[in-house]
């Protein structure tokens, strides 16, 4: 995650200026991870930003926490 704050990820999925996490989720396996991370790929914005206010509605950076 800090490699997201320092703006070096490699990962092209992602804005090149991603500063703060509001959104994470843990998972047992990385096939269930990769699964979910699919899903929410393919997800319109509404049914993201749906998660994101209901584990974080006042979108603080959870990176501090």
């Amino acid at each position: 995650m800090s490699a997201h704050l320092n703006n070096i990820c490699e990962d092209k999925s992602w804005p090149s200026e991603c500063k703060i996490l509001v959104y994470y989720e843990k998972y047992m396996t990385e096939h269930d991870a990769l699964f979910r991370y699919a899903a929410m790929k393919a997800a319109r914005e509404g049914q993201i930003v749906k998660c994101i206010e209901k584990m974080n509605p006042k979108w603080r950076n959870l990176y501090k926490y």
